[in-house]
């Protein structure tokens, strides 16, 4: 597998606001600008272009299963992974003078490697800084004086660097359209135009702001106006340990055929007994329940099966209940001489009807997994976890890293799948100072506001973890977890 890794060094031609985690405005602005360049159709959905199988953009950012040999699109393919994504730099700073420098590590897998020479992403880059980037929530108008004013004072100590407002009172007049914040010694005021648009700053030393206002879900909230453009100074390959220029501001872009060997990186030998994690940007692990192996039906699995049925449906005569599998092992059927329940999967092999005693029914999911095909409850109880252990992190690991083996390298893994599971439930928790950390973005696809919180900190691991040490250490080049492509799942493995 190739991986290569790049860092954008960028300078500020104004002002730019930004989040603080800014993963997500460089990711979104770069997907806009790629598509408007790279794209003949405009706004055309791109599942529905004939040339999608040819397109770059396509291939990079909507991330389809070529077909092949006859074969259709997977319907999964919205959770394929990208050959992409984005490492924002961890500084929490969010505003950047023109004597400031940010950056970010731009990282291509496998394929695209080679299918986009990097001048593309680089001329894309560029073209985003022209048109500016960083419009940031500063408050909400109308929650201001309901212990919500933290924001508002961030912005005024870090754009204006008042340290005053700490100890200020904040009121607003009797017409809701203007924000007093005062001391003895100094006031300033905000004032809202009459079509609730822009919001006039004015501080009492003679300095101005004008902000933009927008109505959203019923809330006024209060945007910075200007959009900070910027230039990009230069950008390195971070390649082969050694960092080298490939372009810069004054010069055309050099050409970079080297790339980090997946097979080098997990030959790396690390302490197999013993591993901390440290997570640096937000870990976010979707999980559904495990239910059991279709295939294992009956058999290994059908302890498993039972003590499903016995918990979430409350039948107690399932304890002496045969197992049996009809209808070219279709349907599960689970019977007594007095009763009985029946498990049916449909064509697609993506579902599971329940069907008990005639009366109750219920729908569970299934989903092929290499090879395999497991058995969840239903699929809208998948969430976000707030607490992990060894075997959540490494299902998830191993599903990442093989799913970008498979679709961007052609690549299938061939592992014992379910024995590294078992072996991985084994591996213990030594200590750990994870902490939930709630983070949002919006989503201009979606125009809403997205919730994308998720676990900070560090994880001690211990037990028998050779095995599992060649996937750790490419995961850490790889990242983990839902929201990669903006540079979530990021870790480090911290030596003893």
């Amino acid at each position: 597998m190739k991986i290569s890794k790049y860092r954008f060094i960028i300078k500020p031609q104004k002002e730019i606001i930004l989040p603080t985690y800014k993963g997500f405005t460089f990711r979104g602005g770069f997907g806009h600008v790629l598509k408007h360049s790279l794209c003949h159709h405009g706004d055309e959905n791109c599942t529905i272009c004939d040339l999608r199988y040819k397109c770059a953009y396509y291939y990079v950012f909507e991330t389809g299963t070529p077909r092949e040999n006859g074969k259709t699109e997977s319907q999964n393919d919205e959770f394929l992974p990208h050959p992409f994504f984005i490492e924002p730099m961890l500084d929490e700073k969010e505003y950047f003078g023109t004597n400031d420098r940010l950056y970010f590590d731009f990282i291509l897998i496998g394929r695209a490697v080679d299918y986009i020479p990097i001048p593309y992403f680089i001329s894309a880059f560029g073209e985003l800084g022209r048109r500016g980037i960083g419009k940031k929530l500063l408050f909400s108008w109308d929650e201001i004086l309901r212990n919500k004013k933290r924001r508002l004072i961030e912005f005024l100590i870090q754009k204006f660097g008042i340290d005053w407002i700490k100890t200020a009172k904040i009121e607003k007049t009797n017409d809701e359209k203007t924000i007093k914040i005062s001391t003895e010694k100094n006031c300033l005021s905000l004032k809202l135009n009459n079509e609730k648009t822009e919001v006039n700053l004015k501080i009492d030393d003679g300095r101005t702001d004008d902000l933009i206002s927008k109505m959203e879900k019923n809330k006024l909230n209060i945007y910075g106006k200007n959009i900070g453009k910027y230039s990009i100074e230069k950008v390195l390959s971070l390649n082969e340990d050694r960092e080298v220029l490939i372009y810069d501001s004054s010069s055309h872009c050099k050409d970079d055929n080297r790339f980090m060997d997946s097979n080098l990186i997990m030959q790396d030998e690390v302490d197999c007994h013993q591993i901390t994690l440290r997570f640096q940007t937000r870990l976010r692990i979707k999980y559904k329940r495990y239910l059991f192996n279709w295939g294992q039906i009956p058999g290994n699995d059908s302890v498993k099966l039972i003590e499903f049925l016995k918990q979430k449906y409350c039948i107690d005569w399932v304890k002496i209940a045969k197992i049996e599998k009809i209808e070219n092992s279709n349907i599960i059927i689970v019977y007594t001489d007095k009763n009985g329940l029946w498990l049916r999967l449909n064509d697609k092999k993506n579902r599971v009807n329940v069907q008990i005693d005639n009366v109750r029914t219920d729908e569970l999911i299934a989903q092929a997994e290499n090879g395999e095909l497991n058995i969840y409850y239903k699929s809208k109880l998948a969430r976000v976890a707030k607490e992990i252990n060894f075997e959540i992190l490494v299902r998830n690991l191993l599903r990442r890293l093989s799913w970008i083996s498979e679709v961007h390298c052609g690549e299938k893994w061939e592992l014992d799948w379910k024995g590294l599971i078992e072996r991985a439930k084994k591996v213990k928790i030594v200590s750990s100072d994870l902490k939930w950390k709630e983070l949002e973005r919006y989503s201009e696809r979606q125009e809403t506001r997205m919730k994308m919180g998720g676990l900070l900190g560090e994880i001690t691991f211990e037990g028998e973890l050779a095995e599992f040490m060649p996937f750790i250490k490419l995961g850490e080049y790889l990242h983990i977890g839902k929201g990669t492509v903006f540079g979530l799942g990021k870790y480090q493995i911290i030596p003893k």
